[in-house]
């Protein structure tokens, strides 16, 4: 580049201006040069995207990182320790712990139920049991609950014919009621 053109870009207070495309054809024209060499790559991703591929690589894939990652954090843990804590803990403990978690979830399902019908929602039991087995679980492993379990009941919900209004107080009525 000459300095001429270099100084063409540098504003009346000193600041440097950039260059708009349509006055270098140079750089359109190596940009364009670039696309079309790179099109055939990027049709080749976007057909293996929209392939049945993907929906058998993409849950492995995230399957495995899963398992991964279990196993980097688990790695100090060793299973003596934890069956030795197992067999510490007594049995009908365990028992009692096994038998109440399906009852507390069904429990959260009816009060989301409770919830859709207080607001006038005619859903069936079955599917706010669902919706709210979704929502909890994705809030208590993730954490972040007012986000992560409204955005299962939103996903679920919307495509049940609820508004999104709607599925917020939904959310609202029933994270009120569990916490009372």
């Amino acid at each position: 580049m000459e300095i001429s053109s270099v100084r063409a870009f540098v504003h009346r207070a000193g600041r440097r201006v950039l260059p708009h495309p349509e006055r270098f054809p140079t750089i359109r024209r190596r940009l364009h040069r670039l696309a079309v060499r790179l099109e055939p790559s990027a049709a080749w991703a976007r057909r293996l995207w929209d392939s049945p591929i993907r929906k058998v690589l993409v849950p492995v894939a995230a399957l495995c990182t899963a398992g991964w990652l279990i196993h980097r954090e688990l790695k100090d843990w060793s299973w003596s320790a934890f069956l030795h804590a197992l067999h510490a803990t007594p049995a009908p403990s365990l028992a009692a712990a096994a038998l109440l978690t399906p009852l507390s979830y069904a429990c959260l399902g009816i009060t989301e139920w409770y919830a859709l019908q207080t607001l006038g929602h005619r859903q069936s039991w079955r599917r706010a049991c669902w919706t709210a087995l979704a929502a909890y679980a994705l809030s208590n492993s993730l954490g972040f609950s007012w986000a992560t379990g409204t955005a299962a009941r939103l996903r679920l919900y919307s495509a049940w014919g609820l508004r999104p209004g709607d599925i917020a107080a939904v959310a609202i009525l029933a994270g009120t009621a569990v916490s009372l």
